[in-house]
């Protein structure tokens, strides 16, 4: 009877290890999975074909976290170094051309002024020659006047004297009419010469 006990009691060992081995145990305890019972003795051929070194698994692989804070600061610092030269060349460029703009207006109203004054001044000088052939114009009459009257003087026979009169007031009608537009052209040149003057040179 105790041989036959014996028996049972092996026979349960052998299923009970077998079961173990084959983890059909592991869902009454964990610590029955045979798989966690040996873990660490199957990590150990792993570790030692690699040097004693625990292989580097792409989970296990240094994550990128890209520069950091010093290397950040020092781009921002060149990021901000470089927008500013850029400003400066930007703020001189315009000046350069805001300068040259200028000088161009300045030239170009020079210009202007100079073309200005010339043309007045061409004016003047048509003005003063016109106002010189008037005085050459009157001095001629006179002395046509002049020449008449000895003419006259020098006669045998004498020309009547209402036609004399009538001869002596034509040549002051026509000395008169000379003058007045020798005055009016004296006139002009003022005029012009005061707006020559009042001309702005540009600076």
């Amino acid at each position: 009877m105790k041989y036959l006990y014996l028996l049972t009691a092996i026979a349960l060992g052998v299923s009970g290890y077998f079961a173990y081995q084959d983890g059909k145990l592991a869902s009454i305890h964990p610590l029955l999975d045979p798989n966690r019972a040996t873990g660490e003795d199957r990590e150990e051929p792993a570790l030692a074909d690699t040097g004693g070194e625990k292989p580097v698994s792409p989970d296990d692989e240094p994550e990128d976290k890209g520069p950091g804070a010093s290397e950040l600061r020092k781009q921002q610092l060149e990021a901000e170094r470089k927008k500013k030269e850029e400003a400066e060349a930007m703020k001189k460029e315009e000046a350069a051309r805001a300068k040259e703009e200028a000088a161009a207006a300045k030239e170009m109203a020079l210009a202007e002024y100079n073309e200005k004054k010339a043309a007045m001044e061409a004016e003047v000088d048509a003005l003063e020659n016109q106002y010189a052939q008037f005085t050459d114009q009157i001095r001629q009459a006179e002395k046509n006047r002049y020449e008449q009257e000895r003419a006259w003087n020098a006669q045998k026979i004498k020309t009547p004297d209402a036609e004399k009169d009538k001869l002596r007031a034509a040549s002051d009608q026509y000395v008169d009419q000379i003058k007045a537009k020798q005055k009016a052209t004296y006139e002009a040149i003022k005029a012009k010469k005061s707006d020559i003057r009042a001309l702005k040179r540009p600076r």
